[in-house]
């Protein structure tokens, strides 16, 4: 069952990501209690922008599982369009947020929000690494090697424990913005790496292929044009989530800590679905493309199935013990 085979790496790559964002807090929550509002308003937004790079990018990982043949200059410009759109719009966040942070932190200084925007500036600075790390890997994906990302995911998250472990050995210098520092800086590391390893392994699939290719500016605005709609779906989802945090910084420590172990309980479920979604994308682009329904309805029946079978434990254990949750 091809949607199984490819939908549990997925999903051990999103439990990965969510790991992350898991250790980031429990950082935070442990030795840096009196910057947690801070921290969890600049992950929240950071984590809103990925969702919606997630959305945009993927036409990329559905147009390379649907292509019987990557040699093709359609696919070549698919994936340099998308690495280049990446590396710019990463690059235009940090600047927003950098104008912004810079026209606002006079005015919201008497406010005690300057930690706020200082933290997530700071952390805006793995954006570019974020958004090409995830058009590196849907090309792995797409070529139905999601192995490589659970890897790379987890390697990720042992470097940042270590990283956690060797500051929880130092009697000071425990602060929000150094931490981040060292958060975005392994993003960033970890990104280049991946790049690295994408071009030893590109050639393997297309020849000749050329980062510096010229492209028409008809092959932007035509991967706009498929990116956007999906962008602000999957924007839109992860909007709530957002907005939750936003209204968190006016609760104390205590709730907003309850706060932070449910929205993660919540993600959990919210990435087991990505990960069937995607696998089943993935195995049924190509029966897409060649117009085979009945394997598409196959395909889709099974991905259905399968994320049944995996939420409805979780869901009805959610239902029966929501008492023991609240408490």
């Amino acid at each position: 069952m091809d949607v199984f085979r490819i939908a549990i790496p997925l999903i051990f790559s999103r439990i990965g990501d969510l790991t992350a964002s898991l250790i980031y807090f429990s950082f935070v929550g442990h030795f840096i209690v009196d910057s947690l509002s801070s921290a969890s308003f600049a992950l929240a937004s950071i984590s809103f922008l990925t969702v919606v790079g997630f959305g945009f990018f993927s036409t990329t990982l559905l147009k390379v599982a649907g292509s019987y043949d990557l040699n093709t200059s359609g696919i070549e410009s698919e994936i340099i369009v998308s690495i280049r759109f990446a590396i710019l719009f990463g690059a235009l966040i940090i600047g927003a947020i950098f104008f912004t942070s810079t026209t606002t932190l006079n005015s919201l200084a008497g406010l005690g929000q300057t930690e706020e925007f200082k933290a997530l500036l700071t952390l805006s600075l793995s954006m570019p690494a974020i958004y090409l790390q995830i058009t590196i890997f849907n090309f792995f994906n797409g070529v139905k090697k999601p192995q490589y990302e659970v890897i790379f995911t987890w390697l990720f998250n042992f470097s940042l424990l270590v990283a956690c472990a060797i500051l929880t050995t130092m009697e000071s210098g425990k602060t929000l913005s150094k931490f981040i520092l060292i958060y975005s800086s392994l993003r960033c590391i970890f990104s280049a790496l991946a790049l690295f390893f994408f071009n030893l392994k590109i050639q393997q699939h297309i020849e000749n292929f050329l980062h510096t290719r010229c492209l028409p500016k008809k092959e932007y605005v035509n991967y706009t044009i498929r990116g956007l709609p999906i962008a602000l779906c999957l924007g839109g989802e992860s909007f709530l989530f957002l907005m939750l945090s936003i209204i968190s910084k006016n609760l104390s420590d205590s709730s907003l800590s309850a706060y932070q172990a449910s929205l993660h309980f919540i993600s959990i479920i919210y990435m087991i679905s990505i990960g069937v979604g995607n696998a089943t994308g993935i195995v049924a682009a190509r029966y897409y493309t060649a117009m085979d329904i009945q394997s598409i309805i196959k395909t889709y029946t099974q991905g259905i199935t399968l994320g049944l079978i995996i939420l409805t434990p979780l869901l009805i254990g959610c239902f029966f013990l929501n008492e023991y949750i609240y408490q």
